[in-house]
């Protein structure tokens, strides 16, 4: 796994893995969302995202975290392993509402209140992004898949993989 594109609702932990993940792997670790959004809390075009995505998508080697899915069908060509974290709603929206004020590295500004958009992806996270996103992923199977239902599966996977490079 060389070129690993992570997924998931918004507050599932996408960034927190990724981050954890680079760690592990050493593969440079780059997040849509700053790629995507602008320290004024507006966004870019489409067209402009994937001309900022390019280079990082032709590299040999990286991880993506973020799901953007009008991008999405277009950066898993490139990918050679999705780790989809399917995490229910609450813990989502739990996630969601813990970084209200926290500044991060994987956006480019501070969410002073709880993203009420957010939210809204967040709930119609399982009936309607899901299940279009697991069809992409079953279209191109030469892409590793790693299906991952809660935080415990995410930290377990982490850390099974950091013991399995650790050994060789």
């Amino acid at each position: 796994m060389q070129r690993i594109l992570i997924v998931g609702s918004p507050g599932a932990g996408k960034s927190s893995f990724a981050r954890r993940l680079a760690e592990i792997t050493g593969l440079p670790l780059y997040h849509i969302d700053n790629l995507y959004w602008n320290e004024n809390r507006e966004h870019i075009s489409r067209p402009e995202l994937v001309e900022r995505l390019n280079p990082i998508l032709n590299s040999e080697k990286w991880i993506i975290d973020g799901n953007y899915s009008a991008t999405f069908s277009y950066r898993i060509d490139f990918a050679t392993a999705v780790i989809l974290l399917d995490i229910d709603f609450d813990t989502c929206r739990e996630g969601i509402v813990a970084r209200v004020g926290v500044a991060r590295t994987d956006i480019p500004f501070v969410e002073a209140e709880v993203p009420a958009d957010l939210i809204e992806v967040a709930q119609r996270f399982e009936t309607q992004t899901l299940p279009k996103m697991l069809k992409i992923i079953n279209n191109h199977p030469r892409v590793k898949f790693i299906h991952l239902h809660s935080r415990e599966d995410a930290n377990n996977y982490l850390q099974n993989l950091k013991r399995r490079i650790k050994n060789g």
